[in-house]
């Protein structure tokens, strides 16, 4: 592997609110080159807009304040989604528009530099003009700036400073790293097809990551990025993970496109995706009838939708939720939020409700199998009439279709595996321990359908329907809280040109690696160059392997 980063955490503030948008599509990459090295946990500060005085004219470019606002929006919501697709970012207090949040920018960006030292140096990647880090340096410690590391790639970021110039930065005794002009390699007409892979690729991450790239191409405010895609300040964060200043030769600032595919189709261990357990999971209900996902895995994409009239998401400020933070009772990783109190904090089907359920979409975003092992959620009855009973089914999409499980008719005593009522005797007392505890903690396993697994592109709809309620009873509620999906990325090795998955690479592979490439599919084994497609470009790796080099 080409990780190898330096000892240390990262700081990336940039600015694409300037006349130039490269920084659209270089902030995608970025999130995808860290994602994708594993290295999530480096990343201590983000912001973007950092031209303080975008509007200030004197230049050979300019931009307007319409389409100025229109870029901080965008980089902040481009910013988000970057996050969603290759988090958890677990050291990421907040992302910040500097423009809208100057303090609260400079000031993380402070915290993270007093956290310095010896051991644990900061690396602040200079995609824009320097000002929020002089500030930062300014309100900082000055015992912790000797460990403190600033890479910058251009002249015409370190010299568009409107309050510092790039010598005040030395000043302050940062260590200075200039690795060389990465428009040389990274700035690419869309012609050279360096960029194609990412066409239609069946992890939705990298489609979004050259989404960005087009959208800055076709921005419109400058001339000189059309027909060209440009994710230069990226270039630094490639150098940084790749060796930055250490020895046997240090990190790579000669990339281009082909070494940033190669690293954002990097899988760590076992070239597989990392395991996770709660891949999606719903434990604040911001919408009583579309609830956002809350806990959500790289590489998975979810949705929620209530079925039936009869749902609330502000009966009794959160009387029914629970507190236990588990999901059913699988505690994660991803704890569920112990939140009970106020609006969204868990869902109630009201009034003895005959029937209502939750229908969820499921996505593989990711690049190999996703398992879907379990589902799981807390449920209590506020009185009988409640809609008690309860089926799990697969109702559509590319897993076995059908019932998965379904309970008993509910019981006045209780004596069925229908969801527990309590006959009004709901604890509200929060010093009680068993206040918010009462639930009933349900989990279903999916590993007995014949097909619980999608494939990279592939979706599920499954449907958690409730029923049995009488249809009327005034109080008579079905409380849920703490819903979620458990499952894993299967971990798989390929071995490159075994198009017949024999288990060794010999002549008779040659028959159907033609035929994966004259019929235009994908199959790993066949995908020799490993590029993400199978294409012309791998007739001479499969030779090479076939010939034993």
């Amino acid at each position: 592997s080409p990780i190898n980063p330096p000892a240390g955490r990262i700081a990336y503030v940039a600015d694409g609110n300037s006349p130039d948008p490269d920084d659209i599509g270089a902030n995608a990459v970025v999130f995808g080159l860290l994602g994708r090295s594993g290295l999530q946990d480096r990343l201590v500060h983000f912001s973007h807009s950092c031209d303080l005085n975008p509007l200030a004219l004197g230049g050979s470019q300019s931009i307007d304040a319409t389409n100025e606002q229109r870029r901080q929006d965008y980089l902040h919501q481009t910013a988000g989604e970057g996050i969603s697709f290759f988090g958890p970012f677990s050291n990421l207090i907040d992302y910040y528009n500097c423009r809208a949040d100057q303090t609260a920018a400079v000031n993380d960006l402070r915290d993270a530099i007093n956290a310095s030292s010896a051991s644990d140096p900061l690396w602040i990647i200079e995609a824009g003009e320097p000002d929020i880090i002089g500030y930062a340096l300014q309100a900082a410690n000055p015992a912790a700036i000797p460990h403190v590391h600033v890479v910058s790639h251009h002249p015409a970021n370190d010299n568009s400073g409107d309050f510092f110039t790039w010598q005040q930065i030395l000043n302050f005794g940062v260590t200075e790293h200039q690795i060389g002009d990465q428009n040389v390699g990274l700035q690419v007409p869309i012609s050279s097809g360096l960029w194609d892979w990412a066409e239609g690729n069946s992890a939705s991450a990298i489609v979004w990551i050259l989404d960005q790239l087009k959208y800055a191409e076709a921005d419109g405010v400058v001339g000189f990025q059309d027909n060209k895609y440009d994710c230069s300040d990226a270039g630094m964060v490639y150098w940084w993970l790749t060796g930055a200043n250490g020895i046997d030769g240090g990190g790579n600032n000669v990339s281009t496109p082909v070494e940033v595919r190669d690293m954002l189709l990097y899988q760590p261990g076992a070239e597989a995706e990392p395991a996770v357990n709660v891949l999606a999971g719903w434990d604040n209900f911001d919408n009583a009838a579309t609830p956002t996902v809350t806990t959500i895995a790289a590489g998975v994409t979810a949705t929620a939708a209530v079925t039936g009239p009869d749902w609330s998401n502000n009966d009794g400020s959160g009387r029914g939720s629970s507190k236990d933070t588990t999901w059913g009772t699988d505690a994660g990783p991803a704890a569920a939020d112990a939140g009970t109190t106020g609006i969204g904090v868990n869902l109630t089907l009201t009034n003895g409700a005959s029937t209502g359920g939750l229908t969820f979409t499921i996505t593989n975003g990711g690049a190999i199998d996703l398992r879907l092992n379990s589902f799981h959620m807390d449920a209590l009855a506020f009185r009988p009439n409640a809609a008690r009973s309860y089926a799990l089914n697969v109702v559509s999409g590319d897993m076995t279709i059908g019932n998965v499980f379904t309970s008993a008719a509910p019981a006045n005593d209780n004596s069925t595996n229908a969801i527990t009522h309590l006959g009004g005797g709901l604890l509200t007392d929060d010093l009680d321990t068993s206040t918010h505890n009462q639930h009933d903690d349900i989990d279903i396993d999916l590993t007995g359908l014949p097909d619980h697994t999608l494939a990279p592109g592939e979706s599920a709809i499954v449907q958690i329907a409730f029923s049995n309620g009488t249809g009327s009873g005034g109080g008579h509620h079905l409380f849920l809280d703490n819903v979620a999906f458990n499952g894993a990325f299967e971990a798989t090795t390929v071995l490159l040109g075994d198009v017949d998955l024999s288990g060794t690479v010999d002549f008779l592979d040659i028959s159907p690696f033609i035929s994966v490439l004259s019929g235009g599919g994908f199959q790993a084994e066949a995908d020799c160059d490993q590029s993400g497609t199978v294409d012309f470009l791998d007739i001479s790796p499969f030779i090479a392997i076939l010939s034993g080099s």
